[in-house]
């Protein structure tokens, strides 16, 4: 997989062969670098993390701000195959937050994914993949569960595929302004699609395609506490490229256009633009740079509202002063814009770390994060600072 690390990639620029009767040079070995375990055909990256810090707003509340110190505990796996013919990636990170002096204010996090591809036969091949999301914060647990497939077949230079995905959110109870407690189990529900890509490989750096997709959203409860009729049905119609310029330029970018339509006959349609990117750039051989912009069609349970657009946009930048002494910067901004009578809101984050090597497998850390919220909605708006400092250990 490609790393955000700059002395993961090698260098920026493809080496020119060697003349004849001579060797071409060695990759320099990155002496930071884990080595991971091996167990049968699979290779196995651990790493756990023990941090440390301070923040300004445990509660994250708009109100008067409480401050306090915590204590955060991370660990995962990464998994990677090492077989002749199909392969394997996948992850799993979990995270829990203890606040000192705020009792019932922790946070944990749970993310697990895995994803294989079957060759099943020279120019075909399919792909299995599934995902576990589960965030608690503030004494509410959000979860969300993925599945997908898919099917390619190549005949020279085109590919068409076919693919299907199926994902549940649920949510848990959440205490409301007044002390009740609201069931937000009227805001669970299961999102539908199936869509067919057909692309062209323009040079082994170049892939261009375009794609159609349709999908349905059903709600657990299909008239929620305000009366309205909730789910909808929606297609997608997107153009894009696949960007693979050695370590110098790779990612991914499209553009289309996207519509839901309400189950609820009094809502309008949600319709718009959609433009996507993830493109991953080599400045120089000790710099990355990372743009990311994504847009997201969400449905809600807001009283007069059929969904919502939202837009994000973010950038990264990794540059290694040393081998083993790496900064990373990082910027995002969200505007999620209600339809109807909803409000809108924003996200503006931003983080600075640095990372010390001391060796393989061990790395001392420092972070800085930023986070704020803001609404149209009265008193709705708040922000956060946090400080980190903690130690790495990986294999």
């Amino acid at each position: 997989p490609y790393s955000n690390s700059p002395y993961d990639n090698g260098p920026y620029s493809p080496r020119t062969p060697a003349e004849p009767g001579r060797q071409t040079p060695r990759e320099p070995v990155d002496p930071y670098a884990p080595t991971g375990l091996r167990t049968g055909g699979m290779l196995i990256f651990p790493e756990i993390a023990l941090r440390g810090g301070y923040t300004d707003n445990v509660t994250r509340s708009a109100g008067a701000k409480q401050s306090g110190t915590f204590t955060e505990l991370e660990g995962g796996l990464d998994l990677r195959s090492n077989w002749s013919r199909h392969a394997f990636e996948g992850a799993i990170r979990g995270a829990y937050t203890s606040f000192h002096k705020s009792i019932g204010d922790d946070e944990s996090l749970l993310n697990a994914s895995g994803l294989a591809t079957i060759n099943i036969r020279r120019n075909t091949e399919a792909t299995v993949g599934a995902s576990l999301d589960i965030q608690q914060e503030q004494g509410n647990r959000d979860t969300s569960t993925g599945f997908e497939a898919s099917l390619s077949h190549r005949i020279n230079r085109v590919i068409a595929t076919l693919s299907g995905a199926i994902d549940w959110f649920t949510y848990s109870a959440r205490s409301t302004a007044t002390g009740s407690v609201a069931q937000d189990n009227v805001a669970d529900y299961r999102s539908r699609e199936l869509a067919g890509r057909l692309a062209y490989e323009l040079s082994p750096a170049l892939t261009v395609y375009g794609q159609g997709s349709v999908n349905r959203r059903k709600f657990r409860t299909p008239v929620d506490t305000n009366g309205f009729r909730r789910g909808s049905d929606g297609y997608a119609l997107t153009a894009g490229a696949e960007l693979d310029f050695n370590t110098l330029l790779r990612g991914t970018v499209e553009t289309g256009y996207q519509v839901q339509r309400p189950n609820e006959p009094t809502f309008d349609n949600i319709d718009g633009m959609v433009f996507n990117a993830d493109l991953t750039w080599a400045a120089t051989p000790l710099t990355n740079i990372t743009f990311l912009f994504g847009t997201e069609f969400d449905e809600t349970t807001t009283a007069g509202s059929p969904g919502s657009v939202r837009r994000n946009v973010g950038l990264g930048i990794s540059h290694a002063l040393r081998r083993n002494l790496i900064l990373n910067a990082d910027i995002g901004y969200a505007d999620n814009r209600f339809k109807g009578t909803g409000p809108n809101e924003t996200e503006t984050t931003g983080a600075f770390g640095i990372e010390y090597l001391l060796g393989r497998n061990l790395a001392l850390t420092a972070d800085y994060t930023y986070y704020a919220f803001d609404s149209t909605t009265g008193g709705a708006a708040y922000s956060v600072n946090s400080f980190m400092i903690g130690l790495k250990l990986r294999k």
